[in-house]
């Protein structure tokens, strides 16, 4: 503590100290997530590479889960991302990830649902069938979509800035 002529400790009466950094709401941080950005961008990448192969399916689903809680942390403003000042596009992308990786992830519960409990049992063999594998085609094309959108977007927050 600094004492001032009089004797006193008086907060009032001490020196002003200029503050470094602002915390001023209208500047942005052009490195702030960074490092949650490469993370996502990884974790991303690896979900996409390790869904090619069927012996890998918890290394894919726990790379999406990783994908998920990152891009939500820095899009909701959350635990580690709650003191980030983001440039709002950087956060935009972020949202985006976390909307594409969303939407993967609900399409492959309705697929699932679809398969095992509307069509389960005899039916199942029918899914297989020449009328219904342009909509196994077409589901695997829209998830392909949306993963390279997520790695897109996971790429564009971690080194657009």
């Amino acid at each position: 503590m600094v004492e001032t002529n009089n004797g006193t400790n008086d907060v009032e009466d001490q020196p002003a100290f200029a503050v470094s950094g602002t915390t001023s709401s209208d500047e942005f941080s052009n490195t702030d997530g960074k490092e949650l950005g490469y993370a996502m961008f990884a974790s991303a990448v690896i979900g996409f590479i390790s869904s090619f192969f069927p012996s890998l399916d918890t290394i894919t689903l726990g790379s999406k889960i990783t994908t998920i809680v990152l891009s939500s942390s820095v899009t909701c403003n959350c635990c580690c991302a709650s003191d980030f000042k983001l440039i709002p596009v950087t956060r935009m992308y972020g949202a985006l990830t976390l909307s594409m990786i969303s939407t993967q992830f609900l399409l492959t519960f309705i697929y699932v649902y679809i398969v095992n409990v509307t069509i389960g049992g005899d039916m199942y063999e029918e899914l297989y069938s020449e009328h219904h594998e342009s909509f196994n085609w077409l589901f695997v094309y829209v998830l392909f979509v949306l993963e390279i959108l997520t790695i897109l977007f996971a790429c564009l927050y971690a080194f657009k800035r």
